[in-house]
C-alpha cells in the first residue's frame, strides 16, 4: 500500500523546471506509475479494484515515459496539435481512473474488514479535482501560448486548483494508508459480519 501512496504522489504532483522549450519534472509520472503497478501486484488479494490498476498504470508508465522525453527534448511543446491533444486527453483520463480504482479500493478494505480509513473525504475531493483537471486541460488547449486570452487566464487558474485537489488528494490518502497499516499492526482489524456491523455504504447510495 505504501507503494501506492508513493507512486500516487510522483503521478499527481508536478514539480517542472523550465529551459526554454524543454520542461524537466522533479517527480517524474512514470516512476509513480511503475510503483502503483508494483504496489497493485503486492495488495492485488485485498480487492479487485486494486488488481484493475495493473493495465492502466502499465499503461500510463509508456505514455509518462513518452512524454517525459519529448518534453525534456522540447519537441511536444513546440509542436501545437494532434500530439498535444493526445498526451492532455490521454494523460489525464487514465490517471482520473487509477485514482478512482485506489479509493474504491481503500472503500472495499472498509467494508469488507469494518475500518474507518476516512476515504469519504477522498469521495468529496476526487470529482472537484477532476472537474479542475478538465477545465485546465479544455481551455489549456484552446488557448494560444503567445497570446494572453480568456481561456489562458482560465486555464491557468484551473491549474492551480488542480494542484491544490491534487495535494488534498495526497493528504486525505496519506491519513486512509496510515490507518490501513495501524489496524495492521494493532490487529484491530474486525470483519462486519463478526463484529455485527453492516458494510459502509458509499456516498451516493447514502
Amino acid at each position: 500500500m505504501l507503494l501506492i501512496f508513493i507512486g500516487v504522489v510522483f503521478a499527481l504532483i508536478d514539480v517542472n523546471i523550465f529551459f526554454g522549450i524543454h520542461i524537466f519534472d522533479v517527480l517524474p509520472d512514470f516512476i509513480g506509475y511503475v510503483l502503483i503497478a508494483f504496489g497493485a501486484f503486492r495488495v492485488h488479494r485485498l480487492g479487485k479494484k486494486f488488481k484493475s490498476l495493473l493495465l492502466p498504470s502499465a499503461v500510463m508508465v509508456f505514455i509518462s515515459i513518452a512524454e517525459y522525453i519529448l518534453n525534456a527534448i522540447g519537441i511536444l511543446r513546440a509542436l501545437w496539435g494532434f500530439p498535444t491533444v493526445l498526451f492532455a486527453i490521454v494523460g489525464n483520463v487514465i490517471p482520473a481512473v487509477i485514482i478512482f480504482f485506489i479509493i474504491e479500493g481503500l472503500r472495499n478494505i472498509e467494508s469488507e474488514r469494518g475500518i474507518d480509513l476516512k476515504t469519504g473525504r477522498l469521495y468529496r475531493i476526487f470529482p472537484l479535482w477532476a472537474i479542475f483537471t478538465a477545465i485546465y486541460v479544455v481551455f489549456g488547449l484552446s488557448a494560444s501560448e503567445t497570446v494572453q486570452t480568456a481561456s489562458g487566464e482560465i486555464s491557468s487558474a484551473a491549474y492551480w486548483l488542480m494542484l491544490a485537489g491534487a495535494a488534498a488528494l495526497v493528504a486525505c490518502m496519506f491519513v486512509s494508508v496510515k490507518r490501513f497499516y495501524a489496524t495492521e499492526q494493532t490487529g484491530s482489524v474486525t470483519d462486519p459480519a463478526e463484529s455485527g456491523q453492516s458494510p459502509k455504504k458509499r456516498p451516493w447510495e447514502e
